[in-house]
């Protein structure tokens, strides 16, 4: 089961895109993917002490840790930003914000695509975190909410595209990378 947890992991902080997943965000994802009311923390540990060994560079780099000027939001309102209620119809509506509130990044020198409100600004604490073998609680107590994950450009593209397909048409326009990044947040 922890494989099948760590797997629904990945893909989540995958689709989370370049922006990356917060902890809390992450916990919030799994516990609906696999139908529980809460996460323990011992288990949280497990998939942390993973995803620390995912970030080396003998794996990779696959998933990266950083820092953010600002707490990215986690609650209901930042979970389900993308449905809005409509009281005329009595359901739930898909709301995907326009285009142009939407903070794209094309680093060509690094050869990453993707949206994220504070790409220039961020801090990049793979390394440390690495090193410092730091546990899951110490993280959460040092960090808080500006803690993100964030998974290797390959990964994300993959799990936007599926295994069969070439992720490279994804790259016509930076603006149809947007949409379909957001499309894979939902």
């Amino acid at each position: 089961m922890i494989s099948d947890t760590f797997n629904i992991c990945i893909e989540e902080i995958a689709l989370s895109g370049l922006e990356g997943a917060p902890l809390q965000l992450l916990w919030i994802r799994l516990e609906d993917r696999i139908n529980s009311k809460v996460i323990p923390d011992t288990y949280k540990q497990s998939i942390w002490e993973e995803m620390v060994k995912l970030s080396s560079k003998e794996k990779g780099c696959m998933i990266a840790f950083y820092t953010t000027p600002k707490p990215v939001l986690v609650n209901n309102v930042f979970y389900d930003s993308y449905w809005q209620s409509d009281v005329i119809a009595n359901k739930q509506r898909l709301y995907i914000p326009p285009p142009n509130s939407w903070k794209m990044n094309k680093d060509d020198k690094l050869d990453v695509w993707g949206c994220c409100e504070h790409y220039k600004e961020r801090i990049d604490i793979t390394k440390s975190i690495t090193d410092s073998n730091i546990t899951f609680t110490a993280a959460v107590h040092k960090y808080g909410d500006n803690l993100v994950l964030v998974a290797n450009q390959n990964i994300r593209e993959h799990k936007l595209t599926g295994p069969m397909t070439d992720p490279a048409w994804m790259r016509s326009s930076p603006k149809h990378y947007s949409v379909i990044e957001t499309v894979g947040k939902i």
